[in-house]
């Protein structure tokens, strides 16, 4: 896999002060994520493989969450659907990349 470049589109963005969450199941995902989004200077990067560790990652107010779908399409639905559900929660409206 070969690094992507920064584009125009996101310079404008004021990285260091988003937060990042990752959900994959692929090893080489999560690294490229992270490097990513580093090579953007994020305040922080989290990955992470388990969907049990969700709702504590939850709590700890992350800006956007990214979910790989490839590998395991049906752990990603339980992440997602571990943040739209129930509705009303205060995390139902936190942005999600797939």
């Amino acid at each position: 896999m070969r690094h992507p470049t920064v584009s125009q589109s996101v310079q404008g963005t004021d990285w260091k002060k988003v937060r990042v969450l990752v959900f994959g199941r692929d090893d080489q995902f999560r690294f490229l994520a992270r490097q990513t989004f580093r090579r953007l200077n994020v305040r922080e990067v989290a990955p992470f493989d388990q969907t049990a560790d969700l709702p504590k990652l939850l709590g700890q107010g992350f800006d956007i969450l990214l979910i790989d779908f490839a590998v395991d399409p049906e752990e990603g639905l339980r992440v997602l659907e571990g943040v739209r559900r129930p509705l009303g929660n205060p995390n139902e409206a936190l942005p999600v990349l797939a």
